[in-house]
């Protein structure tokens, strides 16, 4: 049987799980419930889809990779404890994977011929009013810290004519930044998923906990403010 990933997207609005073929580093299947607040109930359905899917073809799972975060704290919750149930249950490794930064891989795809020196694309995950998780990823490769910001005190830092945003919380920062549109779903996480089982990051499936960016605070609404 040839080896396959398990890919579980949690974060976003609507969950997504995908499969992806290690030895072509593509894509077999992927689904999305387009229906809001469904983790809970879909996620586990949309698992025996894709188990299903992977027998149906002659793929054998030998890894769960999840995204790490940010994002939804319910949704990390549920997609991680998936994740991990499922690891520990087939005894399979367990890979955590950035989201914002698989999400930035991709725009620069999107992107082709214009993703050259001096290009930059922020990765954005919409968190309520004026606030933002982001990461950026700089020509050719390198990455930025994540960390929120609260866009009305604080300005995204290198943004130039050469920057584009990609993520639910693109839109935050159109007057700055020319958006890429590609949607947060479990396909995303191919490539990132992929490197980090050929390179054996593995993370712990007793210990591991999203990223949730607790110490994040959001600002006060100015409009409110006494």
């Amino acid at each position: 049987m040839k080896p396959a990933l398990l890919l579980i997207e949690s974060s976003a609005e609507f969950p997504s799980v995908a499969l992806a073929c290690i030895e072509s580093k593509s894509l077999i299947w992927e689904s999305v419930n387009r229906v809001q607040q469904s983790h809970s109930e879909q996620l586990p359905l949309l698992v025996e889809r894709a188990v299903a899917k992977a027998t149906q073809q002659d793929y054998s799972l030998v890894g769960v990779a999840v995204n790490e975060g940010p994002g939804s704290y319910t949704g990390l919750r549920i997609g991680s404890s998936l994740a991990k149930s499922l690891a520990y249950a087939w005894k399979i490794p367990l890979l955590a994977v950035s989201g914002l930064k698989a999400l930035a891989q991709v725009a620069v795809l999107e992107l082709g011929s214009d993703w050259s020196t001096g290009a930059a694309i922020w990765a954005l995950m919409d968190a309520r009013r004026s606030e933002v998780y982001a990461l950026s990823l700089s020509f050719p490769d390198r990455v930025s810290e994540l960390r929120p910001y609260v866009l009305e005190e604080e300005s995204l830092p290198e943004v130039g004519s050469r920057t584009w945003a990609v993520g639910n919380g693109a839109f935050k920062v159109s007057e700055t930044c020319a958006g890429v549109n590609v949607e947060l779903t479990a396909a995303v996480l191919l490539a990132e998923s992929i490197d980090k089982w050929v390179s054996k990051s593995f993370s712990d499936v007793a210990y591991f906990e999203p990223n949730y960016l607790k110490g994040f605070q959001p600002g006060i609404n100015k409009k409110y403010r006494l």
